[in-house]
This record gives C-alpha cells, sequence and structure tokens, in this order.
C-alpha cells in the first residue's frame, strides 16, 4: 500500500502535522517508536503542558537566538494567538498566567495529546506505535518528484508519496527523541547540511562551586557574557530572570535560556542586584547597626541566606556576614559591591540530554523552504519541529515552533 502521508514521530510536530493535514484520495501514516505517541509533550511544563506564550508574535523572535529571524515567517504565518484558538475550538479551553505562559486550563497535559492525536486518527491516520523506523530509501520514478519514499521499521516496509520527519532532537531520550533519526538522515540525505546537537535548556556547571548549601534558593539576576557568534567578541549578550542555586550547578530560567552559549570555558557574570541599588553607588555603611549580611539582603532584595554567602565568599571568611556592616573597611565594602554586581563564573559543563528540555543543533533551515517545510533539495520531504536547528526559551516558544512549523507543513501537503 503507498499512502499519501507518512510522519516519522508521534510527538507534538507529528501529531498536529496529521491533525492538520487533509487527505484526498487516501490515507496517512503516523510512524511513533514508543508504546504511545506525546510522551514528551505530555511532560511538558511539568505534565501542565505549556504549549505557547502570551502576548506580541513580534516579540517571539529573539527567544530562538540566531536563528529567529530565520522563522519569522513561519511564526507570523500560524501565530500564537492561532494556536490558542485552535485549541479552544477543539473544546480545550486555555488560560494565560500572569508570567504569560499559556496552558490548557485543565492544567493537565493529556487533553492536548489527546485532541491532536483524535482529530489525526478522525482525519484518516493509522497510528503505528512501537514501531522504529531504521532506513530511508527515495524512490525515483521518472521524474524525480513523482517519485516515493519507501520507509523501512522494525514493523515491515511503507511507502508513501510524501514523508515528514517530526522525530525531535537528542533530548529526553527516554521519551522517544533519542537522536537515531539525525544518524539516519545523514546516511540517506547526505546532502542534507545537519549541525551536531548538543543540550539546551539544561542546567550549568561552574568550576568552584561553592553553593551547594543553597540548593533551592533562586533570585532575580542579571548576566552577561560576550556573544560567541560575534566574530571580535565584543558583543554583549544580556539575560535577565531567576537563576536557581542546586546541590551542584546553576539552574532556573535565565541559565536555561542562555545555556545555548554557555559552553565550557566560557565566562559570563552575574548582577543578583539588578533591581536594588544602582550600579556605581556604593553600600550605605555609614552608621549603619545591621548586620552586612542583613543590609545586603535588604537593600539588594536577595534571599537571606544568598546575601550571607556571597558577603562570606567577598571577605573570605566564614560568618562574615554578621559583622556589623559600620565596622568595615572601604576595601571590603568594594569586594562585597564587586561581588554582587558582577560576579564572575566560568562554565565546566553543561547538563547532558537526559536533563535538557530541548536540543541545539540538527539539521540546518537553510534546508528548508520555509514557506512550506519542505526540503529543498529532496521533493517530497518535510522536516517539522525539534529535528530542526531551532531552540527557543523556555516558557511555550519550542512547542509553539513545533505547532508553526507543523502547520506549514500540512498546509503545503494538503494543497
Amino acid at each position: 500500500m503507498v499512502y499519501d502521508v507518512i510522519i516519522i514521530g508521534g510527538g507534538a510536530a507529528g501529531l498536529f502535522c496529521a491533525a492538520n493535514t487533509e487527505l484526498k484520495n487516501g490515507k496517512g501514516l503516523v510512524l511513533e517508536s514508543m508504546k504511545q505517541t506525546g510522551i514528551k509533550l505530555m511532560a511538558a511544563g511539568s505534565g501542565q503542558c505549556n504549549f505557547t506564550h502570551g502576548g506580541d508574535i513580534r516579540d517571539f523572535i529573539d527567544k530562538y537566538g540566531k536563528h529567529g529571524g530565520k522563522i519569522r515567517g513561519i511564526l507570523y504565518k500560524f501565530n500564537n494567538v492561532m494556536v490558542r484558538n485552535y485549541f479552544e475550538d477543539l473544546g480545550v479551553a486555555t488560560v494565560e498566567r500572569e508570567d504569560g505562559k499559556v496552558f490548557p486550563k485543565s492544567m493537565n497535559s493529556r487533553d492536548i495529546r489527546d485532541v491532536l492525536l483524535n482529530s489525526a486518527v478522525k482525519g484518516g491516520f493509522e497510528i503505528n506505535t512501537e514501531t522504529k523506523v531504521v532506513d530511508i530509501t527515495k524512490i525515483n520514478e521518472g521524474d524525480e518528484k513523482d517519485g516515493m519514499y519507501e520507509v523501512a521499521s522494525t514493523k515491515g516496509s511503507f511507502r508513501c508519496r510524501r514523508l515528514v520527519i517530526a522525530t525531535g532532537g537528542k533530548s529526553y531520550p527516554k521519551t522517544g527523541s533519542d537522536g537515531s533519526m539525525m544518524e539516519i538522515l545523514k546516511s540517506c540525505f547526505p546532502e542534507l547540511k545537519i549541525n551536531d546537537c548538543v543540550p539546551a535548556l539544561t542546567s550549568v556547571y561552574v568550576e568552584d562551586y561553592r553553593y551547594s548549601s543553597l540548593s533551592g534558593i533562586s533570585a532575580k539576576v542579571k548576566i552577561t557574557m560576550a556573544d560567541p557568534y560575534d566574530g571580535k567578541g565584543k558583543k554583549r549578550i544580556t539575560g535577565y530572570g531567576d537563576m536557581l542555586f542546586t546541590h551542584k550547578n546553576l539552574s532556573g530560567p535565565v541559565i536555561l535560556d542562555n545555556s545555548r552559549y554557555l559552553e565550557p570555558g566560557r565566562a559570563f557574570y552575574v548582577d543578583y542586584a539588578p533591581e536594588g541599588y544602582k550600579s556605581g553607588d556604593r553600600l550605605p555603611v555609614n552608621g549603619e547597626k545591621r548586620s552586612i549580611g542583613n543590609l545586603v539582603s535588604e537593600e539588594c532584595k536577595i534571599p537571606k541566606a544568598l546575601a550571607d554567602a556571597l558577603t562570606d565568599k567577598a571577605l573570605g571568611e566564614k560568618g562574615a556576614c554578621r559583622t556589623k556592616a559600620s565596622t568595615l573597611m572601604g576595601s571590603q565594602i568594594k569586594e562585597i559591591e564587586d561581588t554582587l554586581r558582577n560576579q564572575k563564573f566560568t562554565v565546566s559543563g553543561k547538563g547532558g540530554f537526559g536533563e535538557a528540555m530541548v536540543t541545539a543543533g540538527g539539521v540546518d533551515i537553510s534546508e528548508i523552504s520555509t514557506s512550506s517545510m519542505e526540503a529543498k533539495k529532496y521533493p517530497g520531504l518535510y522536516l517539522i519541529g525539534e529535528v530542526l536547528d531551532i531552540d527557543g526559551d523556555t516558557g511555550g516558544y519550542n512547542l509553539q515552533f513545533a505547532f508553526s512549523s507543523a502547520r506549514t507543513a500540512a498546509q503545503h501537503i494538503s494543497l
């Protein structure tokens, strides 16, 4: 049997593509390696599924690092408002939190998965689970555009006119996105440019980490670093948000969002008081009766335990945070201020694919037409979602791209 469309990968992008593809004269097939579809989708947002973000779609562009401008048209064509309306129209009530994150009102990610799966089946797609793809062959029939693809799997071979790759990257391999498709693509489609895959949206390990005692404490900070994509290293990248101290590394949104830049050996700087006193101001210690730890905590609006740890580090003595602020010398105050406003960390490593939320790397976006998601060098082949070298910040941006790219492919296939 020859299928109109085969979609490899039953995750967010694959299911959305199937749910939005109109099959005219035949059948569609979704091949999923796991026992059920959408495992990673159902784990999104700790099982609550933060599937997009509120606000103006134009503000999304800089949430995808250096690639944001390349996917502008994809995001605009099917934006965050449209995604939200899509699920509302299918009976899934949604809600936007104060921080802009959008969820199903039920806070149950299964509602998102189920409505997509049901729509795909209703539209004519068969769903084959526990079916792992092992090879893909292009079968030409005269004019290359009239050819077919043969997909070999652990449960037999299938042929189709149009093939969609929606297998994700390498993050959370236990959910099915183990990166094996990257090797198949390299072998079967040698002209595709595929960039090395690295973990993204992951925690960061730093040299000489001394903050295990602060595990679970977070603070709103500003981080800065040199832009690794700037040839002369002069351009600065600035991130602002919550940084979380764990038992062994740094995490939290501001670290996760910037982990794409934080490779081992790179330095970044943390300002713990972006909402406190202005840069250049001095801590008000004259006549101060409070301890330096209390003073720093209250003036810089950071947790007391963090203020104590930072002042102890700056003064080089455990318990120094209890010193009466007015008794400190000017040089000691300067050390504290320098630590508060510009503490340097050097990256020693990052969390691996097992804990990374997404993957940076994959098929280069230049390989596909952004108006259709079809590969420029391989007619009838479509690539959507995280299999492409696109990774976004936390907050629903990665699922937004998965849905936008899937919708674009589905509309082109449906023509």
